[in-house]
This record gives structure tokens, sequence and C-alpha cells, in this order.
């Protein structure tokens, strides 16, 4: 078990604590995720949509979805069982959505991974 990770069976008093938003102008990526709650998932967004704007080629993947719909959930506070609900389902099947809806348990894993990335990208940063 990596002691690093932080406690992840219950988000909302941590995801609470980060709400908090700086009041400086914002950058225009900034302004393309202004709507999320927390200032990494907005960062990680705006990222994903830069790419795509920069390589319209870039072909949509599982691994991406994956990590988007788990910042979304985080962002949101939502339950992370929210892949499994039939209607949502029903919506991805409706829409000819050709991605996976991900488990809790897959949910728990890529937040993992992020937590991990954004950590690694935070150690290169203080050398």
């Amino acid at each position: 078990m990596n002691l690093f990770l932080p406690k992840l069976n219950n988000l909302a008093s941590h995801v609470s604590e980060c709400k908090k938003k700086d009041s400086t102008t914002p950058t225009q990526a900034e302004q393309l995720s202004e709507g999320l709650n927390l200032k990494w998932s907005a960062d990680m967004m705006a990222s994903y949509l830069k790419d795509g704007e920069l390589n319209p080629t870039i072909e949509p993947t599982q691994k991406g979805f994956l990590h988007l719909f788990s910042a979304w959930i985080l962002d949101e506070s939502l339950p992370w069982t929210t892949g499994e609900a039939p209607s949502l389902h029903i919506l991805f099947k409706y829409l000819k959505i050709k991605f996976i809806l991900p488990s809790d348990t897959t949910i728990r894993n890529q937040l993992a991974k992020i937590f991990a990335e954004l950590m690694q990208k935070l150690s290169g940063h203080s050398r």
C-alpha cells in the first residue's frame, strides 16, 4: 500500500476544502473550464481540450475517457458508482458512445493514477 496516497473513501470534506478559488483574473485555460470546481481538474481538462485543438486528428480513447470521467466524478462530488447507473448506460447506448462506463473500482484506480501524476509533476518542479 502506498503511504503517500490520500484517503479516497470519503472525499466530500477534501473536495469542499479544495473548492476555494483564486480571485485573480482568469487565464484563457481557466475561462474554458470556468465551471469546474477543482483547479487541477480544470487544468487537466483544459490540457485535453488544447491537445484536441492543436491536433484535431487525435482520436479519443478509453484511457482518456476514463481519466476525464474520473476527474468529473471528483470535481462534481458525484458517487463513484455513477458509471454503474443503468440510466447512464441507456444514455450512452442511445448516443452510440463507444466508451465503456467505469465501475467504482475503476474510478478509484484512475483517481490514484491522477494523484500519482500530480505528485510526480510537483516533485519535478521542486528540483
